[in-house]
């Protein structure tokens, strides 16, 4: 914030006084009235352009005769009278510093803003979606529906055998089969709903959630013409256990 040097002799100045003898016991209030006013309109220059003795009195909130404000100001030097303009007497001597404030201020306003725009470019390039980053499950084996072809790897990535015969040669149970047939429905599911790929693990594992399941609550969700973060409420939706 923005200050103004106030001699701290001000109100003792012989200017001052006579301001308060002149215009009465609360005058001393309007020199520093018109130096806040100048802070914020015209810091550069203390020239107020284009106002009138009565406009400018105003925005002192003087209510006495119009005119007597201004015009002792002037005669006191307070201000300076021109023909188009009144101006501050020695503004940039006392009050100079504000410009260097004002132009520190921008700069600094400018370049957090240009901080801020980079990182949102960085979080952009550095964040592909989550279909992306997430790894394509294969289709289960059509010559064999009830036999997966697993995910990243086949059979194995799943743990229901390799081959023909498994790890020992021997067929799964059907209770192993059933399961990695679901897992890998609901990873293809999750994944091109862009979940989050180690949701879609924790999902994964979870007995209650089902292809079935999934596409009920995408169904619903869609229904929603209001819903925004289609990929959160599916995941909110499906941490309710039991249903």
């Amino acid at each position: 914030m923005a200050d103004l040097n106030l001699d701290i002799h001000y109100f003792d100045h012989i200017k001052t006084r006579r301001l308060v003898k002149a215009l009465g016991p609360t005058a001393d209030v309007y020199p520093i009235r018109l130096w806040c006013y100048a802070a914020r309109h015209c810091p550069a220059t203390g020239i107020f352009k284009g106002m009138s003795a009565h406009e400018l009195e105003t925005e002192l909130g003087w209510d006495g005769e119009a005119g007597e404000l201004i015009d002792m100001l002037v005669q006191l030097s307070f201000l300076r009278r021109a023909t188009s303009f009144y101006r501050i007497h020695s503004w940039a001597q006392h009050n100079g510093h504000l410009t260097a404030f004002a132009k520190r201020a921008s700069k600094a306003a400018n370049a957090r803003w240009a901080k801020q725009r980079e990182r949102e470019k960085n979080h952009a390039q550095a964040s592909p979606s989550n279909a992306r980053a997430m790894p394509q499950p294969t289709q289960p084996n059509p010559t064999n529906p009830t036999q997966p072809t697993g995910v990243q790897g086949g059979n194995a990535a799943l743990g229901v055998g390799e081959g023909k015969g498994g790890k020992n040669g021997k067929h799964p149970p059907p209770g192993d089969l059933a399961d990695a047939t679901r897992q890998v429905e609901v990873q293809s599911l999750l994944a091109r709903a862009h979940v989050n790929p180690e949701v879609v693990r924790k999902f994964m594992i979870r007995k209650d959630i089902t292809a079935e399941r999934i596409n009920r609550e995408l169904a619903d969700i869609d229904r929603d013409a209001g819903v925004g973060d289609r990929a959160g409420v599916l995941v909110s939706r499906l941490n309710r256990r039991g249903e």
